[in-house]
């Protein structure tokens, strides 16, 4: 299947706001820097992203793509929530920016955050298959029926053609890829959003610790659904009863195997609109027993009023199950 390569502002905002499903790549070595020579840097990219556009600083729009990753921190005692960003402007310049957002502190340990210059469809590409096809959906119904079967959704909006009665949404454009229902932050009547669903494939819910293991170590993707009303909060700091959440289940660690001790911990998360800071994370770590018991650990990360980093979901966790509240879909 030949591949397209998006070489400008226009066509990458375009292929985002079709829904097409974008495999994203990045030659950092090709971009510049002012890293010392003896910093080892990689290629590396995603097909898993979510984009939105903000004013620039010289009055034109930048287009925003990002996409998260997990990993251990540098001294293995910890972890870190790694996001990427890639700040597309239209004269085709692209600064990429990085983070490792500590996931217990939330303090970025990225040691270098002056990031990267790069060349839209040269060090940074953006490509798509030219045969690709893909499903819409215009009802609620046909979309509801869509989530039911764990198709691969995708949905983009022009918040140009939404209402906000109290103002409270940001002129942005934007996606999220097979997000179910949230809280509503914002009383939103969305008149212009594209949904739409790429090819099936095979899927099998895992409702065994072995099963996840296994389909990790076998390179499958896994998606996870959240209902939290199955799920208890002990230090009863957080209600989220009558939420759904559903993403892809992504940057698995495994702790401890083959031991009455391990712990399988994975990673779910979206960005949103926030009427304080314009745009929050919400971030599920979930982390799995061999006994299927799980936990969840919930954040919803914004600035407050202060420009301060806070999470308004606090010290808060969630216990629930693998099979009671904790959903994982394996695709083949």
């Amino acid at each position: 299947m030949q591949r397209t390569t998006l070489a400008t502002y226009d066509e990458l905002l375009t292929a985002l706001m079709e829904s097409r499903r974008l495999f994203i790549a990045a030659s950092l070595t090709d971009c510049g820097h002012p890293l010392p020579p003896e910093v080892y840097l990689a290629e590396g990219g995603s097909t898993y992203y979510y984009f939105y556009v903000v004013p620039g600083e010289a009055g034109e729009d930048v287009l925003v793509v990002e996409y998260p990753g997990f990993a251990l921190s540098e001294t293995g005692e910890t972890t870190v929530v790694i996001m990427n960003r890639f700040f597309v402007s239209r004269d085709g310049s692209v600064s990429v920016k990085i983070n490792h957002y500590n996931s217990f502190t939330w303090e970025d340990e990225y040691p270098f955050p002056e990031g990267f210059q790069c060349v839209l469809g040269e060090s940074a590409r953006f490509r798509y298959d030219s045969g690709d096809t893909y499903d819409s959906f215009s009802s609620y119904s046909e979309l509801e029926t869509a989530f039911s079967e764990g198709k691969h959704i995708r949905a983009s909006f022009d918040s140009s053609g939404c209402v906000s009665p109290n103002d409270t949404i940001p002129d942005i454009a934007g996606e999220r890829t097979y997000l179910l229902t949230l809280p509503c932050v914002s009383d939103l009547k969305i008149d212009l959003i594209s949904w739409r669903s790429f090819h099936d494939l095979e899927k099998t819910e895992l409702t065994d610790y072995s099963e996840v293991v296994q389909a990790e170590l076998d390179g499958a993707v896994m998606s996870i659904m959240l209902d939290l009303d199955e799920c208890v909060d002990p230090t009863g700091q957080l209600d989220l009863s009558g939420s759904v959440f559903g993403s892809y289940f992504q940057d698995v660690v495994i702790l401890d195997p083959d031991t009455a001790e391990a712990v399988l911990y994975g990673g779910a998360g979206v960005s949103t609109s926030d009427p304080v800071s314009g745009i929050a994370y919400i971030f599920f770590g979930v982390m799995i027993e061999a006994s299927n018991n799980a936990v969840i650990l919930p954040g919803y990360w914004h600035f407050n009023e202060n420009g301060e980093w806070v999470n308004d979901y606090g010290d808060a966790i969630l216990e629930c199950s693998l099979g009671g509240g904790v959903t994982i879909i394996r695709e083949a």
